[in-house]
């Protein structure tokens, strides 16, 4: 069985409101510490109550980012196509020099790669439908994506 030492990322909203809806933000620890913009963590906690009550047990820690900050961000690297909440997850990574961010949305995707950021899906396998819109979708139950979670995170971080 191989050692992992958890490494840190940014979270953007969705794959914490997506976890949180199965009941899995528990694996988000496999970031330590997983940091979270203050404007992330309002916007997930709107769709998402679980996540006042995980952050006592997970690894999180929660920044304040200044809007002027974010704003010239935006500007410096061209992306204003995306929402405020994606804009703070990838200037939290550049301003923290960490370069993974948990996303499942496309145009975040693309943005972290032009910023030479990694992004990482709630499945932890980019490019994979959110866990818990499939799921709403009927091509699987919360139970089953549960488990396809549970075994794509043990073996994509080397646990295994």
């Amino acid at each position: 069985m191989g050692l992992h030492r958890p490494s840190p990322a940014v979270a953007d909203a969705g794959p914490l409101i997506h976890l949180a809806e199965i009941g899995c933000l528990r694996l988000t620890s496999v970031f330590d510490p997983l940091h979270i913009s203050e404007g992330v963590w309002l916007e997930a906690g709107r769709h998402a109550p679980a996540l006042d009550a995980a952050s006592a047990e997970l690894p999180f820690r929660r920044h304040p980012l200044p809007s002027g900050d974010v704003e010239h961000f935006v500007a410096e690297h061209g992306l204003s196509g995306l929402q405020r909440g994606e804009h703070e997850a990838l200037c939290l990574c550049r301003r923290l020099g960490i370069p993974v961010v948990l996303t499942d949305d496309l145009a975040v995707r693309e943005a972290a790669k032009a910023l030479r950021v990694v992004p990482v899906g709630s499945l932890g396998i980019p490019g994979s439908p959110p866990v818990a819109r499939a799921g709403q979708r009927r091509r699987g139950t919360p139970s089953a994506w549960k488990q396809l979670l549970a075994v794509t995170t043990h073996s994509s971080y080397g646990t295994s």
